[in-house]
């Protein structure tokens, strides 16, 4: 699950601003390069419990698993090389299902409180290994200021996004046609996951415990 999805479980549970900014903060702190060992705050430190518990049931998730697999294989039948398309197909369907509820629900206010509260949660975090940059801050600013949430409700912003995202592990990077492919199978998957998204959401508060949480109360 991504960030903005994350953000949505959370404030479910409780819609404390470091609470939430916890439940995002491995996907944040590995947005921007870094990785934590430990965060000496309360609420925060149980938002990222509520984070692994979150990915464990997501990933597991009948309709996750059938997402992916059939990304990986309409990719790898169209030509992309194996490793590209299964990473598009874990972390592409997350995009695209964040696009999914920014289109039907709005990016949350929760969740924008927590980017606010980021200033708050820094001075906590215990980085891993020598880290001379790491600002949870100013990267939360900028997640913000450039409005990513609300861009993944453009299937066209998600490719930008996934080439980006990849650009950076040789391994994965799109060469060729594959950002093309990219391009077309977030027009060509955005029905079947829509269609999807609610089922998974509930199988997710099953899985955690909140059975009756989606859909969100008016």
């Amino acid at each position: 699950m991504n960030f903005l999805g994350h953000a949505v479980v959370a404030a479910a549970q409780d819609d404390a601003p470091e609470f939430v900014l916890g439940a995002m903060l491995p996907d944040l702190a590995a947005m921007a390069g870094f990785r934590f060992r430990e965060v000496r705050a309360a609420e925060p430190a149980a938002g990222v419990t509520l984070h692994h518990r979150t990915d464990a049931v997501f990933h597991s998730s009948r309709d996750f698993v059938q997402l992916a697999r059939e990304t990986m294989a309409g990719l790898t039948g169209a030509g992309m090389r194996r490793g590209p398309a299964r990473a598009v197909a874990h972390v592409g369907v997350e995009l695209m299902l964040d696009g999914w509820w920014v289109r039907e629900h709005g990016v949350p206010g929760s969740y924008r409180r927590a980017l606010d509260a980021a200033s708050d949660v820094e001075p906590h975090l215990v980085w891993r290994g020598e880290v001379e940059d790491a600002s949870l801050t100013r990267g939360c600013t900028r997640i913000a200021e450039l409005d990513v949430a609300g861009g993944y409700a453009d299937p066209a912003f998600v490719a930008q996004r996934l080439t980006r995202i990849f650009a950076r592990r040789p391994r994965l990077a799109l060469r060729g046609e594959e950002p093309q492919m990219v391009r077309d199978w977030t027009l060509d998957a955005r029905s079947a996951i829509d269609a999807s998204a609610p089922r998974l959401l509930r199988e997710i508060g099953e899985g955690l415990g909140m059975a009756s949480w989606y859909p969100p109360a008016p």
